[in-house]
């Protein structure tokens, strides 16, 4: 048992601390591990995706554990239920044979699975299909209410479109209780703005035209800052300010749209609603993305809204889009530029991103040469900032020299990272011991009541009657004092996650300071990693034309 070392794997698919929770979810294996299979706190490590639905195994620290556990590294694999690894049948079959192959047994501890026996692995198979079925009911049962919701009007998404304002009515059902809901209503200035973005594409072509024009004349979006290229294509290819008519049904019902109205609704009066437009993914940053599904996945209703765009226009935009696919926009941050997303502007504040990037054997690292160039002054055409490029291969390393060089020279980040171990250290300390103080003092009251009920049957009715009021008292006080001890659990595994990422955060700057870190390159996608690493602790790096300034994070 000395070399048994277990994966701990939680999910859920929406945060919350009620019922199986993730902090519930991880305390009932360890439970498990340590009782059952006579594991050691040292020998458990825990894996946990909050927010993550389980159709799929796309997840960012299941697909870590996935990672380690190919590498050797562990024997078994416990979560709390099944579903809380796969609601699908071909993802879980998949993974039973990966971990066969690689001798590690899978327990799920609510249904008492374990792959190590037969009869087990045959329930297991069993109830990874009833999962899969119970997904898709929940989907065909949230598709239902859509529908029902969406007929009368109700505006089911989150923030409102560009040119819309959510609006709060409410009504009186048939019970007579007050219900509250939001429908969509046109900003008369902010639609103006969406219809002259159409206009603009439709005679320019080109989202960058009309990105350096309202940079250029200071137009701003909704929320108040600048327009950019991924925004206003958003807006463009957005189906809500299309007019639902007939024109409008044949052209999604060609793209291969679920219509989930009859033709006759789309009689030009109200706007288009799109649901299961998008889903979220799990990018090289292993966080949490949105991107389009096939068009083939949307269900497209008749809104209660106005529209704001014609059909005929709206139709001419995607079509001209679709044309022109291969003239992708730029993505804000790419494998180049291991400082993109860090560097700042002084100037102007904006972002300095990776740009020119070209072959070139004597660069830096990797073979590229690039330059970082203020994403105000790209956009502005030099109209709103003028400040003078890097070298972006040569600057980066100059920067993570100069990182390494402070953290060795221990910098006042090290001091921070030593005052909150030693600080979080003493917090632990401190809550085991209330902890501690609170469950005696439990203990001592739950023996003070089961002491009074055995001898009230003993006394006469007067002394009965003030003794079951003290029971009660002290009751109450073992509640209020159980509420206390659950308020601290909640604190101690808060504590626990600031102490696990301030361990990361040492590790990272031990990383840095051995000097490797720019040895890791290997191909452009090691430069993600870097990236990611140094944003551990750096905040910002900001360039003023003829030097830069590093700033720390505040721990």
């Amino acid at each position: 048992m000395n070399k048994l070392k277990i994966a701990i794997y939680a999910r859920k698919s929406v945060s919350t601390e009620k019922g199986e929770s993730i902090s519930n979810q991880i305390e009932t294996c360890k439970n498990y591990a340590k009782s059952i299979l006579g594991a050691e706190s040292n020998q458990l490590v825990i894996y946990q995706d909050d927010g993550f639905s389980g159709k799929n195994l796309a997840r960012p620290q299941f697909q870590r554990m996935l990672a380690e556990i190919e590498n050797g590294s562990y024997s078994h694999i416990i979560c709390y239920r099944l579903d809380r690894i796969s609601r699908s049948v071909a993802d879980f079959s998949c993974l039973v044979k990966e971990l066969q192959k690689l001798n590690v047994d899978f327990i799920s501890v609510k249904e008492q699975f374990d792959t190590s026996s037969p009869a087990s692995k045959a329930m297991m198979y069993i109830s990874a299909v009833f999962a899969e079925m119970e997904r898709e009911t929940i989907r065909e049962r949230v598709v239902d209410n859509m529908t029902a919701l969406t007929s009368t009007g109700r505006f089911l998404g989150g923030k409102a479109p560009d040119g819309y304002i959510k609006q709060a009515i409410e009504e009186i059902d048939q019970a007579g209780r007050k219900k509250k809901h939001n429908i969509l209503v046109v900003n008369k200035e902010r639609a103006e703005q969406v219809q002259d973005i159409f206009k603009k594409y439709l005679e320019w072509q080109s989202i960058k035209k009309i990105e350096t024009y309202y940079s250029q004349h200071s137009i701003y979006n909704h929320t108040g800052y600048e327009y950019k290229c991924i925004s206003l294509r958003r807006i463009l290819t957005n189906p809500c300010y299309c007019t639902a008519d007939e024109q409008a049904y044949c052209y999604f019902e060609k793209l291969g749209c679920k219509m989930m109205m009859p033709k006759s609704s789309f009689d030009g009066k109200y706007g288009i609603t799109v649901y299961m437009r998008h889903k979220m993914i799990v990018n090289k940053s292993n966080k949490k993305q949105a991107v389009e599904k096939s068009s083939d996945e949307w269900l497209i209703y008749v809104g209660y809204h106005q529209p704001i765009v014609t059909s005929s226009d709206y139709i001419k935009t995607q079509d001209i889009i679709n044309q022109r696919r291969s003239l992708t926009i730029r993505k804000p941050i790419g494998v180049h530029g291991i400082l993109s997303g860090i560097l700042h502007c002084g100037n102007c504040g904006d972002y300095m991103r990776p740009s020119n990037v070209a072959p070139d054997k004597n660069g830096a690292y990797n073979g590229k040469r690039f330059y970082y160039i203020c994403e105000n002054k790209s956009v502005s055409a030099r109209h709103n900032c003028n400040i003078k490029n890097i070298r972006g291969d040569k600057f980066d390393i100059e920067i993570i020299n100069r990182i390494e060089k402070l953290l060795n020279d221990d910098c006042h980040i090290i001091k921070n990272v030593k005052n909150a171990v030693n600080n979080k250290s003493s917090f632990v300390k401190d809550i085991e011991k209330e902890k501690r103080v609170i469950s005696t003092e439990i203990s001592k009251k739950q023996l003070a009541i089961s002491s009074l009920i055995m001898k009230i049957a003993s006394y006469d009715e007067t002394v009965q009657k003030y003794m079951s009021k003290q029971i009660n008292e002290l009751d109450k006080d073992i509640k209020s004092l159980q509420l206390k001890l659950e308020h601290t659990d909640r604190q101690e595994t808060l504590n626990k996650k600031e102490k696990f990422e301030i361990e990361r955060i040492e590790n990272v700057i031990a990383e840095i300071k051995s000097g490797a870190i720019i040895q890791e390159i290997k191909i452009p996608e090691d430069m993600l990693v870097i990236r990611n690493t140094l944003k551990e602790i750096i905040d910002t790096v900001v360039w003023d034309g003829k030097s830069a300034a590093i700033n720390f994070k505040k721990l």
